[in-house]
């Protein structure tokens, strides 16, 4: 790769072979998208939609020219079509084949959807909804197939057996993971910082305890505040969801005071999302109840909860991170915390050494951006109770410790947090400031 006035080699000396799997990671992942994309020959237009400039990059020779390519975006939900009833027709039909043979049964297979088909893509967990896209972009024969972000949302037992299985997907092609992990299962990891290329060797990484490897159904762990206050108390009892015909999970019960912090966890679809969205009143529950108490009086839950959803373009309504921050310190009605503040937060991005031109960039082009906005927009709101799911999904390792210093510091408050994620450095490192 040169400079576009060719006077300049950005790197060289990279080497790629088919069929393979290669992981590209780096600090800024929309530059390390745009760098593969422009390495491997994706459209200008295409390359230029990551947010990261690129018109000075140029490759020496095009590689791979001839061979059929595809890009799996980070938020898979995105590219769901609202035309298909059913998942088998989300697959099949979304790539117009209009049958399913012997190799779209063995990849549904493979990715464990088969039990889906029959379900409404619109009704699937954001992990259920990777899958089947993943599936409908192989089903289309690429030979270059680049996921971007995509696998974070994938509990780790998921994430492994596709990383395992995809040789067998991709026979004879190129199967990149764009991220912020190194893959252990890739056959080469490219690590892109600046104008730098480097090229790593596969790292083994501990992946054991986030997600509880083996269970198959929600589970919630209490870290008690060491000063556990009763002014705050938020009851579950008996607490039950279906969705879709379908139950999502059995009753639940819990009891969570002032500064307690609760992981929700589990593999994908077994309800964490469900969770949150029924206790805010979004669906109807089976049977249970879901109290919220301060000083043993109750209170209403609606307005009494902060959500950062999973997909943070529901929750974006400010052109920035410092408009996003600013609008959720004016949100006064239901604060009963002593708020955070928008000068506080900023503070953070100075001290752990995030870019501070990042709360002037536009959000539009940063999915990692509107990520960390919709977070820290929920601590700052002051409320009883902050729901986070999955908090630092599409998030780069070096903004993480940012959310992990407004958790605690939201939880020393006298705030309770409801966290669901599969991301076990982050639970660490909330384990180690927590300590």
């Amino acid at each position: 790769m040169r400079s576009s006035d060719g006077r300049e080699t950005i790197f060289s000396g990279c080497n790629l072979s088919l069929p393979g799997v290669l992981a590209v990671v780096g600090p800024d992942a929309d530059q390390s998208l745009a760098v593969v994309l422009a390495a491997l020959g994706f459209e200008t237009e295409l390359v230029r939609e990551t947010g990261f400039e690129v018109d000075w990059l140029r490759p020496i020779q095009s590689p791979f020219p001839f061979l059929r390519r595809q890009l799996l975006c980070p938020n898979a939900r995105g590219e769901i079509s609202m035309f298909w009833d059913t998942v088998l027709e989300e697959v099949v039909l979304g790539q117009e084949r209009g049958f399913v043979d012997e190799s779209s049964s063995a990849i549904m297979t493979t990715l464990d959807i088969a039990a889906l088909v029959r379900r409404r893509p619109t009704a699937l967990s954001g992990g259920e909804t990777v899958r089947i896209i993943l599936a409908s972009h192989l089903l289309a024969r690429p030979q270059i197939l680049v996921v971007d972000r995509a696998l974070e949302e994938l509990d780790v037992g998921t994430r492994r057996l596709v990383l395992e299985q995809i040789r067998s997907l991709v026979p004879n092609g190129l199967f990149v993971v764009v991220g912020h992990m190194i893959h252990e299962m890739a056959d080469q990891t490219w690590e892109v910082s600046g104008a730098d290329l480097r090229i790593l060797a596969a790292r083994q990484t501990d992946q054991s305890h986030g997600t509880r490897a083996g269970t198959r159904h929600l589970d919630f762990v209490v870290n008690r505040a060491r000063r556990s206050s009763e002014d705050t108390e938020l009851i579950v009892e008996g607490f039950s969801v279906s969705r879709g015909g379908l139950d999502v999970f059995g009753e639940q019960s819990l009891h969570a005071r002032a500064g307690d912090l609760v992981w929700v966890l589990g593999p994908n679809g077994c309800g964490k999302t469900t969770f949150f969205e029924a206790v805010l009143g979004w669906l109807p529950p089976n049977a249970g109840s879901v109290r919220l108490l301060t000083r043993g009086q109750e209170i209403e839950l609606r307005g009494a909860i902060a959500y950062a959803p999973q997909d943070p373009e529901e929750d974006i309504t400010e052109e920035t991170l410092d408009g996003e921050l600013v609008l959720a310190t004016s949100v006064s009605g239901y604060q009963s915390l002593r708020p955070l503040t928008a000068a506080m937060v900023r503070e953070w991005i100075r001290a752990e050494a995030v870019n501070e031109s990042l709360v002037g960039y536009p959000l539009r082009n940063s999915i990692a951006l509107q990520k960390l906005a919709s977070v820290l927009a929920a601590f700052l709101r002051g409320h009883l109770v902050c729901f986070l799911d999955e908090p630092t999904l599409w998030i780069p390792s070096q903004w993480r410790s940012v959310v992990v210093r407004g958790l605690i510091e939201y939880l020393s408050r006298g705030g309770i947090v409801f966290c669901a994620t599969h991301d076990d450095a982050f639970i660490e490192a909330v384990r180690r400031a927590w300590e």
